[in-house]
């Protein structure tokens, strides 16, 4: 019998001669009496030690839970995630702080002995899931809950994001610089699945796709080249090959362990759950394969590794060496046969020359706004899968729209989770905010690059604005009136022209859609386009040919209009797509499939909108690379053939002709198979695709300095707040709330008593910070349900100086309003005593003190109590 097939007979290599076997160990390893493998460290008499990191300490451990008293045990930091360099000793971490989360390390043999490391440029740490170190460069690896990966060199001075699509909800990652992979598990709204890359995150590899739930984390064997996770959900440990091949499963959980974390050394395997004292738990691979929990003094933990030279093996490859040669960023490659090379990685907008790394960021290129993760990237006009030309700009939570302003070199872009307008360089430096207050919900915005003023529309707050792009205290309300769900925006500086779309958000709403224009002022308001609308988005201009083009995310078209509201002609009608963003630049159309994640490119020239359209029919109208058999019939769709197209079709039917009527099924299936792939290939020449990504994806917008010509001369008026262009010239304008001097119309004065115009119904209050609406019911009655506490001011003039409080409530003392069967209920809800006084709550002689099981908050507040109180006459 060959023992060498008999699973645990070596630890690591067997060989059989035919006769017997042999164990043996690769290096760094010795072997044992019983054909085991035993790790040397460096120092050899260092035993191998647990780092384990939780949201309070930082704490070395022997394995078998015991802490190592004396110097390795720290309470002043809190650790995210964590990983160590066995050749300096020194432990690493993300600490999460208070603000902006930071890198930490400490020496292994003093984790008291601190220093910061800082955080990278351009990127964040605050979502950073796990952290692991390719310890021959000292590389560092980030997995970003955020759904992206990122490499960062040594010093943080410089990441690269290696992955950014189609990482969902990422769990773990760990890395072999031996062979050159980067493994990662995820799960969430795609499938489950573990992967591999190379280190540049190239050669993607689903390795695990089957019989997962929740793979959390991973962990290598890099003797034996195994791959080992625990699944948070089905509570089970495995193992596969580094090609996802001879799976097995090592131990099963108790079903409320939650197994979230495994590391290991040797044959044991370390796994951390969701039960008490830490849920440290211990597999022993050749044992009884059963977790055995191991106690500690730890109440939780995010993470643990084991701190050993093994876990960090040796490893030769030319990054190792003067770092490759590289500037900044090594990454080993590997090639078919196992040689290594080293690749110099530079980040987007620098090109590589003499293995450093130089900024080249062209003159044009095409932004876009993607939500997940939130990111907004620059890629080249006209290239498929082009690379990215310039640093992303990423840590968004759901960027919408982007602008940008040529002559200054920045881009403009909007958060609306965040409710703020932002701007940064287009080389990444000088990221500052633009407006972070009095914003709802930000869906369109433009700058005007001869004013230096920002527009926007504000859909929550049913208007548009305008700033100084320097000085967003400089802002007026330009228009309110009739107006609901603004979308896109778009100027015509030179001109004096602005135009906007407005959506009709369902069947039953008053206002249609539309897209209006107006004097970039707010007058002299009209409707350009209204017929045919739902949700009209992507507004861009044509200046050259005096066009409008914008696209409906409803009825799937783009369309245009000559600025004077003539010659509407359609471009695209896709009825399987969603389109979004549009912006049209040099003859050329690019927009944004919002549901298929992707970007897309077309000639607005008049043959290629014919063929395009004669496409689409040809496949039923609804084109998306399938068969056209299962589409439109011949006659249906003839009559839409150009001549170029009815010979490619008239050819596809010829060249069936001999067979026999006995297998004409045959005759039309095969011709009309030919013809769809001929056309497929047809519209992917005529409908380029630039780019895909993970839905979902908003604004596209081509950046080109020669868009923004021009030169203002608003100089030469000294306006006090504002200068406004408009088709008769430039104007000063006052922030709203304020308005001309009659003596000085260069200078503003204040409105008195002005109020600014809400958007919230009769019965609802605004607050001042977040401009939400709140039942005016909930004013004056102790609660900050604002969150700013402007429904709870009582100063002079405030809402609740003077309180008027409604049939059903109580007015407190201090002019406070609650309702009246919190009255003598034992709480003091006014505050200052009121509701609980003894002429309140004492009843005559004729009465008496009647309990009832109320809850306390019936209009909204979800406090109970045992009940109230109130005095009844007796009915004796």
């Amino acid at each position: 019998m060959n023992m060498c097939e008999v699973e645990g007979t070596c630890d690591q290599h067997c060989v059989h001669d035919g006769i017997s076997h042999h164990c043996s160990c690769v290096s760094g390893y010795t072997l044992t009496e019983d054909g085991g493998c035993a790790a040397i460290n460096e120092p050899t008499s260092d035993p191998p030690l647990l780092l384990y990191g939780s949201p309070e300490a930082l704490e070395e451990l022997y394995l078998n839970g015991t802490g190592v008293y004396g110097h390795t045990f720290s309470k002043r930091v809190a650790v995210s995630t964590l990983d160590f360099i066995h050749r300096n000793q020194t432990a690493c971490w993300v600490n999460p702080g208070q603000g902006l989360a930071v890198m930490e390390c400490a020496r292994l043999n003093n984790l008291e002995r601190q220093w910061i490391l800082g955080h990278p440029p351009h990127f964040r740490l605050d979502y950073v899931k796990q952290m692991a170190v390719e310890w021959v460069t000292g590389n560092w690896y980030m997995l970003d809950s955020r759904e992206f990966i990122f490499v960062c060199t040594p010093s943080l001075s410089m990441c690269v994001t290696i992955l950014d699509s189609f990482v969902n909800k990422p769990q773990s990652l760990a890395v072999d610089p031996a062979l050159g992979f980067l493994f990662f598990s995820g799960y969430g709204s795609l499938p489950p699945k573990i992967e591999r890359t190379r280190l540049d995150g190239s050669d993607r590899t689903f390795i695990v796709t089957k019989k997962l739930v929740y793979p959390s984390g991973i962990t290598l064997d890099y003797a034996n080249k195994h791959l080992y996770w625990v699944d948070y959900y089905l509570g089970h440990l495995a193992r596969v090959d580094y090609d996802g091949g001879n799976r097995k499963t090592i131990a099963t959980f108790m079903k409320d362990d939650r197994p979230h974390w495994v590391t290991m050394f040797e044959r044991s395997l370390f796994v951390l759950s969701e039960q008490n004292n830490g849920g440290l738990k211990r597999v022993d691979l050749d044992g009884h394969r059963r977790p055995v929990s191991l106690t500690t003094d730890l109440d939780s933990s995010n993470s643990v590794t084991i701190v050993h030279r093994q876990r960090q093996p040796q490893v030769e490859h030319p990054c190792g060496v003067n770092n490759g040669g590289c500037e900044a960023l090594c990454i080993v490659m590997y090639g078919p046969s196992g040689e290594g090379r080293a690749e110099c990685l530079c980040p987007p907008g620098y090109v590589l020359r003499r293995r450093t790394c130089a900024e080249q960021i062209p003159d044009e290129f095409l932004l876009y706004v993607m939500e997940r993760p939130g990111l907004i990237k620059g890629v080249p006009l006209d290239q498929p899968r082009g690379k990215q030309v310039i640093q992303p700009i990423t840590g968004l939570v759901r960027p919408t729209a982007v602008d940008y302003h040529a002559r200054t070199r920045f881009i403009v872009y909007s958060d609306v989770q965040r409710q703020r307008i932002d701007r940064r360089k287009i080389d990444g430096s000088m990221h500052v905010p633009v407006v972070s207050d009095g914003l709802i919900n930000v869906e369109g915005l433009a700058v005007d690059w001869l004013a230096d003023n920002l527009y926007w529309t504000d859909e929550g707050r049913s208007c548009i604005f305008v700033c100084k792009l320097d000085d967003s205290s400089m802002r007026r309300l330009l228009v309110h009136e009739n107006l609901n769900n603004p979308r896109a925006i778009v100027l015509n500086p030179a001109a004096g022209f602005m135009y906007w779309s407005v959506w009709k958000t369902n069947a039953n709403a008053q206002q249609e859609a539309k897209i209006e224009m107006a004097w970039m002022t707010g007058e002299h308001r009209s409707v350009l386009v209204q017929e045919g609308l739902v949700w009209p988005n992507g507004l861009s201009l044509d200046l050259e040919n005096q066009h409008l083009y914008w696209c409906d995310g409803y009825a799937n078209k783009i369309e245009r209009i000559s600025l004077i509201g003539s010659d509407r002609k359609e471009i695209l009608h896709k009825p399987d797509a969603h389109l979004y963003g549009l912006s049209y630049h040099r003859n050329y159309v690019y927009w944004s499939d919002f549901q298929e994640g992707s970007v897309h490119r077309m000639s607005t020239n008049d043959a290629t909108i014919k063929a395009v359209s004669e496409i689409i029919k040809l496949g039923g109208g609804n084109y998306n690379g399938g068969h056209a058999s299962n589409r439109a019939s011949n006659a249906t769709t003839l009559m839409y053939l150009s001549p170029d197209l009815l010979q490619l079709r008239n050819n596809s039917a010829g060249s069936m002709r001999g067979h026999s009527r006995g297998v004409q099924a045959g005759i039309y299936d095969k011709p009309r198979k030919w013809l769809s792939e001929e056309l497929e290939r047809r519209y992917k020449d005529l409908v380029v695709t630039l780019q895909e990504e993970h839905p979902s994806l908003f604004d596209v917008k081509v950046y080109s300095a020669d868009m923004q010509e021009g030169s203002s001369t608003c100089g030469g008026l000294n306006c006090l707040h504002l200068c406004l262009t408009t088709p008769e010239g430039p104007r000063c304008a006052c922030n709203t709330g304020f308005e001309p001097s009659t003596l000085f119309p260069e200078m503003c004065v204040e409105i008195v008593n002005f109020t600014m115009p809400s958007h919230c119904d009769k019965e609802q209050f605004q607050c001042e910070r977040d401009l939400r609406c709140i039942d005016r019911r909930f004013l004056c009655d102790g609660d900050n349900d604002c969150l700013d506490h402007s429904d709870e001011d009582a100063s002079p003039g405030a809402v609740c100086e003077v309180a008027e409080c409604g049939d059903s409530q109580f007015e407190c003392s201090n002019s406070r309003c609650i309702e009246h069967h919190w009255v003598c209920d034992g709480d003091d809800d006014c505050g200052d005593g009121s509701d609980e006084t003894s002429d309140q709550c004492t009843c005559n002689e004729m009465e008496f003190r009647m309990k009832t099981p109320l809850l306390k908050g019936t209009q909204g507040f979800m406090r109970s109590e045992e009940g109230n109180s109130f005095c009844r006459g007796s009915s004796r």
